[in-house]
C-alpha cells in the first residue's frame, strides 16, 4: 500500500512539473543569421530562387506573429483562471473560518496554512503569467527598409528578404522566452490545483476527526 501511494505521488508530481523549464535567453537559433549583412551573404542571387525565398520569408514572419499571439492568449487565459480561483478560495476560506462552529479553531490551523500556501502558489503563477504578457522588443521591417541603398529591383528584394528573416529570428527568441514564462506559470498553476485538492481533503479530515467545540466555552449571545 505504501509503495502504491509513493508511486501515485511520484506520478502526480511528475505530471505537475513535466513542463517546468527555464525561460529561454539569448538567440533562439544561433546558427541562423542575426544581422541583415549576414543574411544578405547567404541569400541566393538568382531572381527565381530569390522570389521563392521572399515568399517563404513572408510566411515565416507571419507564423512568428501568430505564434507569439497564441502564447500571449494562453497566458492571459491562465492569468484570468488564476485570479478567479484565488478569489473563490479566499472567499470560501474566510466564510468557513468565520462560521467554524463544527470544530475547534485550533484544529483548523493546518487547513489555514494550506490555504495560505495555495494562495501564494496561485499568486506566483499569476506573476509568471504577467511576465509572459509584458511588452518585449518586437522586430518589424518598416518603411525605412525600402530606402536602403539598392542598385536594382533584385537587390531591393534581397534586402527586404534579409530584413524579414532576421526579424523572424529575433521574434522567435522573444516568443521562446514568453513560452518559457508560460510553461512555468502553468506548472505553478498545476501545483496550486494540487494544493487546492489537499486543502479540501484537510478540511474534510478536520471536520471528521477534529474536536467538537465545547458549548460551555461559547459565550451566550446577546438578547
Amino acid at each position: 500500500m505504501i509503495a502504491w501511494l509513493r508511486a501515485v505521488f511520484t506520478n502526480v508530481i511528475g505530471a505537475l512539473f513535466s513542463e517546468w523549464v527555464t525561460p529561454a535567453t539569448g538567440p533562439a537559433y544561433p546558427d541562423l543569421p542575426q544581422t541583415v549583412a549576414d543574411a544578405l551573404a547567404r541569400l541566393p542571387s538568382d531572381e527565381q530562387a530569390l522570389e521563392q525565398t521572399l515568399s517563404f520569408a513572408k510566411d515565416l514572419y507571419g507564423e512568428a506573429d501568430a505564434r507569439c499571439a497564441t502564447v500571449e492568449s494562453k497566458a492571459a487565459s491562465l492569468l484570468g483562471a488564476t485570479g478567479v480561483t484565488g478569489t473563490l478560495l479566499t472567499a470560501s476560506a474566510g466564510l468557513l473560518l468565520n462560521r467554524s462552529d463544527f470544530v475547534e479553531r485550533t484544529d483548523l490551523l493546518p487547513f489555514g496554512l494550506l490555504v495560505v500556501v495555495t494562495l501564494l502558489t496561485f499568486l506566483y503563477a499569476a506573476y509568471k503569467s504577467v511576465r509572459c504578457l509584458r511588452v518585449s522588443p518586437w522586430a518589424q521591417p518598416g518603411p525605412l527598409t525600402l530606402y536602403q541603398p539598392a542598385v536594382s529591383s533584385l537587390d531591393l528584394r534581397r534586402q527586404w528578404t534579409a530584413h524579414l528573416l532576421v526579424a523572424k529570428t529575433r521574434n522567435d527568441s522573444v516568443t521562446d522566452e514568453k513560452g518559457g514564462w508560460l510553461k512555468e506559470a502553468q506548472a505553478w498553476f498545476n501545483l496550486g490545483l494540487f494544493l487546492l485538492v489537499l486543502t479540501a481533503l484537510a478540511l474534510v479530515v478536520t471536520a471528521v476527526f477534529g474536536s467538537a467545540p465545547d458549548p460551555m466555552a461559547t459565550p451566550p449571545s446577546a438578547p
